[in-house]
């Protein structure tokens, strides 16, 4: 299928590979090796950071991994600091966790701090995404902030850690062109089946949103249509032929205001 996207997108494919792609290729492999050297490293029960990055003025989903050794836990207990004047706790996410399914429970109280506790009737174990977490980031955000996270499995400590986010190394919605509306809203962002997108600040009922890879190449094109509240849609990670893309960073193109938003595959 033949199509003209790579002609009509020359300033995008430039922009991209000269002053974008090389920064998120080091980013996808910077958090890759990280978590390989995490995983190569660990020999006792552990939490850490997946990789990412920070826009203001928009959500941060900030994922949470674990190894759980034998013979596995039944009550987890997280506790988070972070700079309230940056960042606001709004949600977790489970699904598709070591914890999907777990009664859980939260405390936000007071602002820069939270609880969270999760309880099952039956053992977990092994490696892997524990719990997915949003925040909104303050438009006072400009550099560089740090949260903390310590707690337990059952009653067993595991070792605190922490982690910096900076500022991603591209700009709000419109690389170099902040702009508050209209803009796309992603979640999970890293995504591992499917991510929901909403569009804020249009009024059309519906719209078409373009998929391209890392490359500057067309993936895909998907259709957001209105529920009466929202223009939403969702992305399943599958190219115009129904066939699973690869791990990797895409770019979501709204062609009517041309704007970006950076993804990231992670099955």
């Amino acid at each position: 299928m033949k199509r003209d996207f790579l002609t009509k997108s020359f300033v995008l494919k430039n922009f991209i590979l000269s002053s974008i792609i090389e920064s998120m290729r080091k980013t996808l492999i910077l958090t890759l090796t990280g978590l390989i050297l995490s995983l190569s490293n660990l020999n006792a029960n552990s939490v850490w950071f997946l990789d990412t990055c920070v826009v203001p003025n928009d959500t941060l989903t900030l994922t949470l991994y674990a190894q759980i050794d034998e013979p596995g836990a039944m009550a987890v207990e997280l506790n988070l600091s972070f700079p309230s004047q940056y960042a606001t706790y709004i949600g977790y996410d489970t699904d598709g966790t070591l914890i999907q399914g777990w009664m859980v429970a939260t405390n936000d109280s007071p602002p820069g701090s939270l609880r969270i506790a999760a309880a099952n009737t039956t053992r977990v174990s092994g490696v892997g995404s524990l719990i997915i977490l949003q925040f909104t980031v303050n438009e006072g955000f400009s550099d560089s902030m740090i949260i903390y996270l310590s707690g337990v499995f059952d009653n067993t400590p595991f070792p605190d850690t922490s982690k910096v986010l900076k500022l991603c190394p591209f700009g709000v919605e419109e690389y170099g062109r902040t702009l508050p509306y209209p803009r796309l809203d992603v979640h999970p962002n890293p995504f591992r089946r499917e991510v929901r997108i909403s569009l804020v600040g249009m009024k059309s009922q519906r719209t078409k949103l373009e998929i391209f890879d890392a490359q500057g190449r067309w993936i895909n094109t998907i259709e957001l249509g209105s529920n009466g509240t929202k223009i939403q849609g969702s992305w399943d990670g599958r190219n115009w032929k129904g066939k699973r893309v690869s791990r990797g960073i895409y770019l979501l193109h709204l062609p009517q205001r041309d704007i970006f938003k950076p993804i990231l595959y992670a099955p």
